[in-house]
C-alpha cells in the first residue's frame, strides 16, 4: 500500500514539475545560449546531439532536433544534470 500511495504522489509531483516547466519550452538554442551564460561550453557535438560541460564538473546533453521545441520532459532532465532552479533559467534566457 505504502508503495501504491509513493508512487501516486511522485507521479503528481512530476506532472506538477512538468506544467511549472512548459512556460520555458522553447527553441533549443536558445537554451544552449543560456547554459553560455551559466559557464558552459560546448564540449564536443556528436551528430545532432551537444555535450556541453561547466568547469565545476556538471555536464549535460542537449539534442539539437532541427527547429523542434524543448519538450517538458527534456527541460526538466536537463536543468537537473546543471543544477539550475527553472528562475535561474528565466534569468538567462531574459
Amino acid at each position: 500500500m505504502k508503495a501504491i500511495l509513493s508512487n501516486l504522489i511522485l507521479s503528481a509531483f512530476k506532472g506538477l514539475l512538468y506544467r511549472r516547466v512548459e512556460i520555458l519550452s522553447g527553441h533549443r538554442k536558445s537554451l544552449i545560449t543560456a547554459l553560455k551564460r551559466a559557464g558552459f561550453l560546448v564540449q564536443r557535438v556528436k551528430g545532432s546531439h551537444h555535450f556541453l560541460r561547466h568547469p565545476d564538473g556538471r555536464t549535460t546533453v542537449v539534442p539539437m532536433d532541427s527547429g523542434a521545441s524543448i519538450g517538458p520532459s527534456l527541460l526538466v532532465k536537463v536543468l537537473r544534470d546543471v543544477d539550475l532552479t527553472r528562475n535561474e533559467l528565466e534569468e538567462l534566457l531574459a
